[in-house]
């Protein structure tokens, strides 16, 4: 049996991280519910975007505060908590599909 972590959170810049490695911890728990924290050193913007778009709900760059880390992870877990509560009242009942969108979407591509 295999027990659903609450909260990720890795430094990229571990000698066994790759960039895939959140798709493989995916793998791992394939209903992610849990959010995923990386902190790196490696600043630029195409770096954070590439996080991001592996999957990384926040992308924290070196040197942070630990409060501001704290402050992520408590808005994370209690978004999340939020969710649950929603769907564990309301369930999915009355959401047609056509109400659903995807974020994906609704964000114009780099040049639009």
């Amino acid at each position: 049996m295999c027990t659903m972590p609450d909260l990720i959170i890795s430094d990229i810049m571990m000698p066994s991280w790759t960039d895939r490695s959140v798709q493989e911890t995916e793998g791992r728990y394939p209903d992610k519910s849990y959010p995923v924290i990386m902190l790196t050193a490696k600043a630029t913007m195409g770096d954070k975007i590439n996080g991001l778009e592996l999957g990384a709900d926040d992308y924290i760059m070196k040197p942070f505060e630990a409060a501001e880390l704290k402050a992520r992870i408590r808005n994370l877990l209690d978004q999340r908590r939020r969710l649950q509560k929603y769907f564990r009242e309301h369930g999915l009942f009355g959401i047609e599909e056509k109400d659903i969108t995807s974020a994906r979407s609704e964000v114009p591509e780099e040049g639009d």
